[in-house]
């Protein structure tokens, strides 16, 4: 199976956020920010995060 397009992501994230939360829209990068939050929340450890999300500096990882 090939890779989903960015358009094809935004299409489920659209689809599957009307299903569940008809008032609230929703992105890929919100999903994204909500799961590096959720990840420092729970660990606090910048590095596991920083692996998750793929980033490669912490400057980039600063929430």
């Amino acid at each position: 199976m090939p890779p989903l397009s960015n358009r094809a992501i935004e299409a489920l994230v659209k689809k599957y956020t009307k299903a569940f939360k008809s008032n609230k829209s929703m992105s890929p990068h919100k999903l994204r920010h909500t799961y590096g939050t959720n990840i420092m929340e729970q660990s606090g450890d910048i590095q596991l995060m920083m692996t998750q999300l793929g980033h490669s500096s912490t400057t980039t990882s600063t929430l």
